[in-house]
């Protein structure tokens, strides 16, 4: 069984009890997890100098991978959990976790050759290919979180092993992991451990959440039970086969609309894994655990990705390509983008020679009748001071109704995961566009691609109150909350209703707060919401009859 917690201790050159430390981590390492992860990864490296295996070695290697495994499933867990809150330097460790990954690659991939060789080892050979595809699993789990690309020679090698097991009829042999909760063994096989990691790649296309992978790749381990990579042939793929193929002899991983190389293709038909996810659907619609709903959520986004069959998207309008026009881009999520907008009419007034009659700006007037239209503000919006996050080193790729591709650089990666509120616009004297990141890829190095939503042209700052919250007992006002107030809109992104963006923790269907606006304050209530995010809610809402 992997980590069996009864194993000797065994008598290679590191003794397991030099790495304490690294067995201790919890949570994201600290400066001493970085000393902890290189002496894993000397560990490792050392394994390259074994000239046989036996039963010793083979359990001080245990001893080490079950260190360095419980490292890394934590850091991977904190990355997962804390997603856009990961501090800069928390950050910074993923470099040497991943060459800890590859140094155990390493390290199992010449201890496997070895009993090869001896043959009389070779019965251990299952288990010891286990233990060198989790460190592929968590080295692609990893690469996804940060929104990153698997090098094509990691392809290349992680192909290499499987088709290793495969020579060697190793590939379905189940190997023992856990023991059941009612009992029984948990068992896992080469070939299903490499299927899962094919299939987390697949969901890792930029459009989850670090928590939402994590979530994918531990749903995985159960949904590919019943899925087999089989050969097919080109005549057979062409004449529409359902799910992805696989080139063993290629770079990259699962494909599914790409060339089909004449030999030496593999099929993997994901129509139980689709079924799996359906039937997992259909049950959490009846459910009342809490958590259902955000569940819910995840399996409808990966339901497309997985479907037996290409999803069909209809598109609002066809993409127009551009030849890489320049854009400037503004981050911070809700509030930093009122921060931004607050701030940049502030200095349209001083360079005008006139100055706003209070500091806050709210720019909207509503009428009696509802309609909105420009003007200053009254009172203080409570956003703070100024952050603005506007970037002009950016460019747009190609356009269409409901968004566009834009490409820049961003070393923070952290208020553009995907379903942040950012802000772009493509000259300095155009109006601000309100977008949602669908989609976030890394290109190269520090460089980045986005594909957003549109969701208004000119979004206006408007300020909401409680009226059941209790007042301050200084200043004798109520609380106050940022939102943006979205006009309805006949034009590109088509709006037919008028709309508010609110801080996520402000909505709820059927709140009433009051709208301030510079001639009158106005009762609304809450509908609906269009669409959910951690940090915002983007909601239709109606006025409400002050005689009511």
């Amino acid at each position: 069984m992997l980590d069996n917690p009864s194993a000797r201790t065994g008598t290679a050159t590191h003794a397991p009890g030099a790495l304490a430390p690294a067995a201790r981590a919890h949570g994201l390492p600290d400066q001493q997890a970085v000393q902890a992860l290189a002496q894993l990864r000397a560990a490792a490296a050392d394994v390259l100098d074994w000239r046989r295996v036996d039963v010793d070695s083979l359990q001080a290697l245990r001893t080490l991978d079950a260190a360095a495994l419980r490292v890394l499933e934590s850091m991977l867990a904190e990355f997962a959990a804390l997603g856009a809150h990961v501090q800069a330097q928390d950050r910074r460790l993923v470099r040497p976790a991943l060459e800890l990954c590859a140094a155990f690659v390493q390290a199992f991939e010449h201890v496997v050759k070895l009993a090869r060789d001896a043959r009389s080892q070779l019965v251990r050979a299952p288990d010891l290919l286990i233990r060198l595809l989790r460190y592929r699993d968590i080295e692609m789990a990893l690469t996804l979180c940060q929104y990153d690309s698997l090098q094509r020679a990691r392809w290349r090698t992680l192909h290499d092993t499987y088709r290793f097991a495969c020579e060697l009829n190793l590939a379905n042999t189940p190997v023992v992991v856990g023991q059941r909760t009612g009992g029984g063994d948990v068992t896992v096989s080469a070939h299903e451990v490499y299927v899962r990691i094919l299939l987390l790649e697949v969901a890792g296309a930029g459009q989850l959440l670090p928590s939402d992978i994590a979530a994918t790749r531990r749903s995985l381990a159960h949904w590919v039970e019943g899925l087999a990579l089989q050969p097919a042939d080109a005549t057979s793929l062409a004449d529409g086969p359902r799910g992805f193929w696989l080139n063993l002899d290629g770079m990259g991983g699962l494909a599914r609309n790409a060339p089909v190389p004449a030999t030496g293709a593999l099929w993997l038909d994901t129509a139980p894994l689709a079924a799996a996810i359906d039937a997992e659907i259909e049950a959490l619609r009846e459910s009342t655990d809490p958590a259902a709903p955000r569940r819910h959520l995840l399996l409808s986004r990966i339901a497309p990705i997985y479907a037996p069959a290409p999803p069909v998207v209809k598109r609002r309008g066809e993409r127009s390509e551009n030849a890489l026009a320049p854009a400037e881009v503004a981050t911070g999520g809700l509030e930093g983008l009122y921060r931004m907008l607050r701030d940049e009419a502030r200095m349209r007034l001083h360079a005008s020679g006139s100055a706003p009659p209070d500091p806050g700006v709210d720019e909207i007037v509503i009428s009696a009748a509802g309609l909105p239209g420009e003007g200053s503000a009254r009172g203080d919006d409570g956003a703070g001071e100024s952050a603005t996050g506007a970037a002009p080193a950016w460019q747009i790729r190609d356009a269409s109704d409901s968004g566009c591709r834009l490409r820049g650089r961003a070393a923070d990666l952290r208020m553009l995961l995907p379903g942040s509120l950012i802000a772009f616009r493509e000259a300095k004297d155009a109006p601000w566009r309100l977008a949602v990141v669908r989609r976030l890829r890394k290109i190269l190095g520090t460089n980045v691609e986005l594909g957003v939503e549109r969701l208004a042209v000119g979004p206006q700052r408007i300020v909401l109150t409680d009226p059941t919250a209790p007042r301050d007992p200084e200043r004798g006002k109520r609380p106050r909350t940022i939102a943006f107030y979205l006009p309805e809109s006949a034009q590109c992104p088509r709006i037919p209703i008028k709309t508010l963006v609110v801080p996520a923790h402000e909505f709820a269907p059927g709140r009433v707060m009051t709208m301030a606006s510079t001639s009158r304050d106005l009762a609304i209530r809450m509908r609906e919401p269009l669409e959910s995010q951690a940090d915002f809610v983007w909601t239709s809402f109606e006025f409400v009859d002050d005689s009511r």
